[in-house]
């Protein structure tokens, strides 16, 4: 059973039952441009080009897609490596209806180990009109750079089209264990009351290219992520909408590399002092694999007496009871908590090298098991079920 769909059986205990349409520029703004492209070392006709404006442009010339204009200014040999990002900044400018030319991440680093900061990691936006819309979107590209020999390689991807341009870089450190640093890229996915990050890794090879690891790390309203050691962890969780209920927890995820993937390795709550949340915690770590944590989850979880569920809602005897609101109900819902806990443990223990029905019945037979603990057949059918099955 997959991780998830362990936790949520468990879960389901009941207590007793302008587009940039690029306008052509006049002559005037060509010169300007040319003004502005001999500051940084080129001149004449190709400063224009370099920075996205023909002089002989007509009005309402089209102008090409971002990464095709990033590619043919690059390959015109005419950017001092010295003045890639202000040049960035130019391009970025031509593809924004406000003309704003801060580029979004911008990170100058050595990623291949050669002892030279010559490779550019980059997220740079493009507006397009969208005909299905009726309006003007944003469009999120990342890229990497790098200079050799007195010319440029590039390797570009197109971030999510529902990221609607929010992307940037998170970080730029060594996440695969060969003393070379990764790209940690992010997209944004906003709702209404929740944002969905997205988050994945790259790495760029002496070779010039861009080989991005299987798999990403997602999460909902992010409040830290970082990379520790190797591993990635990710914190949030939570959905910001008021329906979402108190039962709710930040956590925070562990990835690490294996295999040419990213791969989830741990969650982890912030602490709570109730039962039932323990005993969450107990079905997760089970879920990942970590026994010992799981065992000590559980433990805890059996044991707890006096929570107080006054700021939640529980369902008992298919009737839902606010918390505090009735102490006999609250009472017993903890105390089917402490014993399906119990039970959680026992399987552990008993399933453990030994037939796994045999092991399920004398668990069961321990803990005092009591079908009407979940809801749902279904539910009771897969009790004795692997969480990694």
């Amino acid at each position: 059973m997959a991780a998830a769909a362990v936790v949520a059986a468990a879960a389901a205990i009941v207590v007793i039952g302008a587009v940039f349409m690029a306008n052509g520029r006049d002559d005037a703004g060509a010169g300007a441009a040319e003004a502005e492209g001999a500051s940084m070392g080129f001149s004449g006709p190709a400063a224009s080009k370099l920075l996205g404006v023909q002089a002989e442009a007509s009005p309402r010339q089209e102008t090409p897609p971002l990464p095709e204009a990033l590619r043919s200014g690059l390959e015109s040999g005419q950017i001092p490596p010295d003045s890639l990002g202000q040049w960035l900044a130019q391009l970025q400018a031509s593809y924004r209806s406000d003309g704003a030319s801060e580029v979004p991440s911008l990170v100058r680093a050595d990623l291949d180990g050669d002892g030279r900061a010559d490779e550019w990691a980059a997220v740079l936006l493009e507006e397009v009109h969208d005909p299905n819309l009726g309006q003007m979107i944003s469009r999120a590209y990342g890229a990497v750079i790098a200079a050799r020999e007195g010319s440029y390689s590039l390797a570009s991807f197109m971030f999510p089209e529902e990221a609607w341009g929010k992307a940037k870089i998170e970080a730029v450190e060594d996440l695969t264990g060969d003393g070379l640093p990764d790209i940690l890229w992010a997209s944004f996915n906003s709702g209404a009351h929740t944002v969905k990050a997205q988050y994945t890794a790259s790495s760029w090879t002496s070779g010039g290219d861009l080989l991005t690891l299987d798999g990403a790390a997602e999460i909902s309203n992010p409040s830290s992520v970082r990379i520790n050691g190797g591993r990635l962890e990710v914190t949030g969780g939570q959905i910001g909408s008021a329906g979402a209920g108190p039962w709710q927890r930040e956590y925070t995820d562990s990835y690490k590399v294996r295999d040419g993937g990213l791969l989830r390795t741990g969650r982890v709550y912030t602490h709570s002092a109730n039962a039932y949340h323990r005993l969450m915690d107990g079905l997760w770590a089970e879920a990942m694999g970590d026994k010992k944590q799981a065992q000590t989850a559980y433990t805890e979880a059996a044991a707890m007496k006096g929570s107080s569920y006054s700021s939640y809602a529980f369902e008992i005897g298919g009737e839902w009871v606010e918390g505090g609101s009735d102490p006999i109900r609250e009472k017993k819902f903890e105390q089917t908590v402490n014993e399906f806990a119990l039970l959680r443990l026992e399987l552990l223990h008993e399933t453990e090298g030994s037939d796994r029905r045999e092991g399920c019945a004398a668990a069961k037979k321990k803990s005092g098991y009591k079908s009407e603990w979940l809801a749902g057949s279904e539910c009771s059918g897969r009790i004795c079920q692997s969480p990694l099955e």
